[in-house]
């Protein structure tokens, strides 16, 4: 019986593992008056750039924010924003040939030893806010391309491992370093690709 006990201990333990590294968001389009209201400044910087941006408001287990989405000189870009409409990260959606090779070589070599195949599905160049400036300062320069970090990149793949494909999420930092992984579950796919 005591085997038992600790069989199922160690299965919840498990479980409870996987569980908190799998990104299950939930993403729904809304309206202006409900974003946060502390980032309103910093819409109206966006709107100086590109008139057509839609807002959402990103919910996963354990948090809540908002993003701005829009296209600006032909490149994707999301604006994150905390539930107290703090800017987090500004993301810009990239072509593979457009990241450094010895930094894509990099991530390809973390993938090749980790998994058994993989292919990239979506990379983006995130610039972390780290409060040097204003977050309207900080939205202005990266929109100007005037960046004054080198950013991470956030790289959604499709891995194999045995006989299963999994949707991961990873980050590295701007050296090509894994930084953290979390597994996409599939209610998640489809915002999280485009």
């Amino acid at each position: 019986m005591k085997k038992y006990k600790i069989l199922i201990i160690l299965f919840i333990c498990f479980f409870s593992c996987c569980y908190a590294q799998t990104k299950n968001e939930k993403e729904e389009k809304i309206e202006q008056q409900q974003f946060p209201k502390t980032a309103t400044p910093s819409l109206n910087i966006i709107k100086q750039f590109e008139k057509k941006i839609k807002l959402y408001k990103e919910t996963d287990s354990n948090k809540v924010s908002y993003e701005a989405k829009f296209k600006y000189k032909k490149q994707k870009y999301s604006i994150e924003f905390s539930k107290e409409g703090i800017l987090e990260d500004i993301e810009i959606t990239v072509k593979n040939k457009k990241i450094d090779r010895r930094i894509l070589n990099k991530v390809n070599r973390f993938l090749e030893k980790n998994y058994s195949k993989h292919k990239l599905k979506k990379t983006q160049k995130q610039f972390v806010f780290k409060h040097k400036q204003s977050q309207e300062e900080f939205i202005k320069a990266t929109l100007n391309s005037d960046f004054k970090q080198n950013p991470n990149l956030e790289i959604i793949a499709e891995i194999k491992t045995g006989n299963n494909y999994l949707l991961k999420e990873f980050l590295f930092n701007s050296e090509g370093i894994h930084i953290s992984t979390k597994t996409v579950s599939t209610a998640s796919y489809g915002h999280v690709l485009y």
